[in-house]
């Protein structure tokens, strides 16, 4: 079905063995500490993914729902995505839709931990430092700099040529949409990404998988 990405084979598959946006925040992170634990590269790797919690199921169940809902509110028609690649087809962005208008997309949060909240205002003044909702300075609602998910709408904006993410937060009481347009300077993160990937990750995944295995599935999309 439509923006389900866990029951898509392919969207596995273009994932293996590269980079994608959802660990984008924590390498970063590595990154300018020049830290590099065991656990990064096995979060990276997928060995720490798990589809069958009580959280990933409520996401799934209730995606579309929020989708639709979005489509309605604001009259258009939201575009399945999926992976999409940078140049050098290491670096891969998982995007559930695109917009009609050429220029945005959208991603959407489903919070199970606040399942039972009618209010996104009262769910900010928790101050929750996982939520991934401040208040701005002129008092509207946006996503944390500081959040791991605004380094993947960033690496996602700029890896699929996109100006602007509506972020979709919803249960089912709420629908609320914050705008995030892309901020050209942190296109400079991509080039660190990718010699994180070439001098960390790379070594690793050989060491896992093979070498040959390992440059067989990244040159089976994109451009020769």
């Amino acid at each position: 079905t439509p923006f389900d990405k866990f029951n898509s084979k392919l969207w596995f598959t273009m994932r293996e063995h590269r980079l994608t946006s959802s660990s984008l925040h924590k390498v970063l992170s590595a990154v300018r500490r020049d830290t590099f634990s065991p656990s990064l590269y096995k979060s990276i790797m997928e060995e720490y993914f798990m589809s069958n919690t009580a959280m990933a199921k409520f996401t799934h169940t209730n995606t579309v729902s929020a989708v639709r809902k979005y489509e309605a509110v604001r009259g258009l028609d939201v575009l399945p995505s999926g992976i999409w690649l940078d140049g050098s087809r290491v670096l891969g962005a998982s995007i559930l839709g695109v917009l009609p208008d050429g220029e945005g997309m959208i991603d959407v949060r489903c919070l199970y931990k606040y399942k039972d909240v009618a209010s996104i205002a009262e769910i900010v003044s928790l101050n929750d430092p996982n939520f991934h909702l401040e208040a701005g300075q002129d008092g509207e609602l946006r996503v944390k700099p500081a959040h791991r998910i605004y380094a993947k709408i960033q690496g996602s904006l700029h890896i699929a040529d996109r100006e602007y993410c509506d972020t979709i937060t919803w249960t089912t009481d709420i629908l609320h949409v914050t705008r995030t347009y892309k901020e050209p300077d942190w296109g400079d993160n991509l080039v660190l990404l990718r010699d994180f990937y070439k001098d960390k990750l790379l070594p690793k995944l050989c060491e896992k998988w093979g070498y040959d295995n390992v440059l067989r599935d990244l040159r089976r999309f994109g451009q020769e």
